[in-house]
């Protein structure tokens, strides 16, 4: 960012070489070096399988959400707490949320496939409430 605000108006040039960004504006005899790891360095995404996706309606979910994220632990250190655990028992789906001091939970109950419990980060549920529909 400081080298972005530190930019002078024009033309900039941008270019790699081996780990290495060049950010050089045209218009002054500045040149800025960012080293950069590896591009065989970085962490291979695991790959999913669609055995574990299922569907519920975008409502359903927002009511999810909604009635559990509140709950949710601001705590960076307790990173068990700082999500909405989803998880499926019998025919129902289960969002719960705590932050130790209260706790909160929304039961779906409807056929879903078996699935590993996960916790949901908080960031990712309200990017998710806030930008989809009501419908």
């Amino acid at each position: 960012m400081s080298i972005i605000s530190s930019l002078p108006q024009g033309d900039v040039e941008i270019y790699t070489k081996d780990s290495v960004v060049f950010v050089k504006p045209l218009s002054k005899k500045v040149n800025f070096k960012i080293k950069t790891p590896a591009a065989d360095k970085f962490p291979v995404f695991r790959v999913f399988s669609k055995e574990n996706l299922f569907t519920i309606g975008k409502t359903e979910f927002k009511k999810m959400v909604r009635n559990t994220i509140f709950a949710v632990s601001t705590e960076a250190n307790r990173y068990f707490l700082t999500g909405c655990y989803l998880c499926k028992k019998e025919n129902s789906l289960t969002m719960v949320a705590t932050d130790s001091k209260r706790m909160s939970f929304y039961k779906v109950t409807d056929v879903f496939p078996e699935f590993k419990p996960a916790i949901i980060p908080t960031k990712i549920l309200s990017v998710v409430n806030k930008y989809s529909g009501d419908e």
